[in-house]
């Protein structure tokens, strides 16, 4: 071994003290880790061909807009039935052609349909079609007149009608108030001498001339009132959204 070597035990080379040697172990190389595969997965073949479905009597989204759409409609239209007298005074031309297409309707259904003189049903029949025809009438004349609105002469002559209708609906009011018949005549027309003597009354005039006045500030100035009026309008798809 020589003398370099310690003659007793496998203690190594002999070496100074102050001498530096390499550690004789080799280290150890650090881990390697693979990257995941983040590829998109295989497709399956056993599954189904066509987008899951809910299951039966599951509400979907879609299902709870139609009923939320539905009950609107409903709601507007008990709204615009309370307010028909409203509603006629602010839009007289559809109310004109429907009111026309009722009277029309019904008269030409009653000649046509034999009447029933015990239960009454052919004539209760004639009137309800020409009351759906009306409507249909009412609904393309609504259509129209939103477009004529867009015209400034159209909406002043408008405007000035309005107040005249809302003068007679002030004057069937009071007749209605007093007791004088509305309509008078074998033919139920409007009674002009009732409305004559009704506008002659300073205190009933005085009253007819204030709310035609409150009318016409409200129509012209009332922005809040016109969003509420607007919409059961859209809500009953007499108007645009």
């Amino acid at each position: 071994m020589g003398s370099n070597y310690y003659p007793w035990g496998p203690h190594g080379e002999r070496v100074s003290p102050l001498e530096v040697k390499p550690n004789p172990t080799p280290s150890t190389p650090p881990a390697h880790y693979e990257a995941p595969n983040f590829a998109q997965p295989m497709p399956n073949r056993y599954a189904a061909a066509y987008p899951a479905r809910p299951a039966a009597g599951t509400i979907t989204t879609a299902d709870m807009g139609e009923v939320s759409r539905f009950i609107n409609f409903l709601v507007s239209v008990v709204v615009l039935a309370i307010f028909w007298q409203f509603l006629v005074c602010l839009y007289p031309l559809p109310a004109l052609a429907a009111g026309a297409t009722a009277i029309y309707a019904a008269g030409i259904l009653l000649k046509l349909i034999p009447p029933d003189p015990v239960l009454l049903v052919n004539s209760f029949l004639s009137i309800l079609a020409a009351y759906g025809a009306a409507i249909v009438v009412f609904y393309f004349a609504m259509r129209v007149e939103e477009r004529l609105a867009r015209n400034i002469g159209y909406r002043m002559v408008r405007h000035v009608v309005r107040l005249v209708c809302f003068a007679l609906m002030a004057v069937f009011a009071i007749e209605r108030a007093s007791g004088i018949p509305l309509l008078a005549g074998p033919e139920l027309s409007v009674s002009s001498a009732n409305i004559a003597r009704i506008l002659r009354t300073p205190d009933y005039l005085i009253a007819v001339f204030v709310f035609v006045v409150a009318m016409h500030f409200v129509l012209w100035k009332a922005d809040k009132i016109r969003v509420f009026w607007h919409r059961p309008l859209a809500g009953a798809g007499l108007m645009k959204a």
